[in-house]
């Protein structure tokens, strides 16, 4: 477990720096054309309208300002996270990723204030901006706030085994939007990709990340008599084989009658391998509800 979260905060380091390598790359482009036309005005080369050169001196300000915030964040986040080293790998990534929010929005309120923008007016239009971008953001802002929850409530870790819907893996990393799910460890080139905003509209399991619980639901047919003494026997017959203790127990809903069948596996093969043997057991002697 201790190599999984090491592994993980190894990945997340590396997202994250690259995140902030692009952001610098992106700046530099953004920023070296401008300075250079502004130059050659200057020097001479240049014969530019004085609205545009105006134009040019903010980007200039605004580009070069937010640049040096990419370069700031890029060479102090680590130092900076590093602060909080008792913390968990899924915290310190909101820590950093807080602290880079940070320094950009101070940023823009300095670009702002620059351009002339009062305080009162300043504190107005940041705040038009930010109800027109939460209403037409509120999809992300959703999952960018599941996110939080996930990060700080932690109802699963990376290396848990969890399921949603009808969906379960190996969490093997917790991003701002998605969480990446591997349903099949035994081949590491393909995960699932989950909206972290369906974790607040679904029931979630978690089975863990080692001796885990699993649970298996099977629906019963209606309208036939029901032999309990035959699904004892198909379940005692799996559970000696197997040497893996299974416990079963009737439950209802609106949907109707089934059985639920738990049991504690020690890897996700033992898992599934149980599950089918299970099931074919169940189906052999037991009406399904198609």
């Amino acid at each position: 477990m201790q190599k999984i979260k090491v592994q993980a905060a190894a990945l997340q380091e590396k997202m994250k720096m690259h995140g902030f390598n692009k952001a610098i790359i992106i700046f530099s482009v953004l920023f070296l054309p401008v300075l250079a036309l502004y130059l050659a005005e200057r020097w001479g080369v240049l014969d530019l309208p004085v609205p545009v050169l105006s134009v040019f001196r903010f980007l200039i300000t605004a580009i070069g300002l937010l640049l040096g915030a990419s370069v700031f964040i890029r060479f102090t986040a680590k130092a900076f996270r590093n602060i909080f080293s008792e913390v968990d790998v899924e915290e310190k990534l909101l820590i950093t990723k807080a602290y880079g929010f940070v320094i950009y929005s101070l940023t823009v309120v300095l670009i702002l204030y620059l351009m002339g923008v009062g305080i009162s007016n300043l504190t107005l239009l940041l705040g038009l901006i930010t109800t027109g971008l939460a209403f037409a953001v509120r999809d992300i802002l959703m999952s960018y706030f599941a996110w939080f929850m996930l990060l700080t409530k932690k109802p699963f870790r990376i290396g848990d085994y969890i399921q949603i819907k009808e969906i379960e893996g190996k969490v093997i990393h917790i991003g701002t939007f998605y969480v990446l799910l591997d349903d099949s460890p035994e081949n590491r080139d393909d995960f699932i990709r989950i909206p972290n905003r369906l974790f607040l509209e679904h029931p979630l399991f978690n089975f863990g990340s080692r001796d885990f619980t699993y649970r298996i639901i099977y629906p019963l047919a209606e309208g036939k008599s029901l032999d309990l003494d035959k699904i004892r026997k198909a379940l005692e017959t799996v559970s000696v084989k197997e040497n893996n203790r299974l416990e079963w127990h009737l439950d209802s809903s609106p949907q109707g009658l089934f059985l639920v069948v738990t049991g504690k596996a020690q890897s996700f093969r033992e898992r599934n391998h149980i599950r089918t043997q299970v099931l074919s057991a169940l189906v052999e002697k037991v009406p399904f509800k198609s």
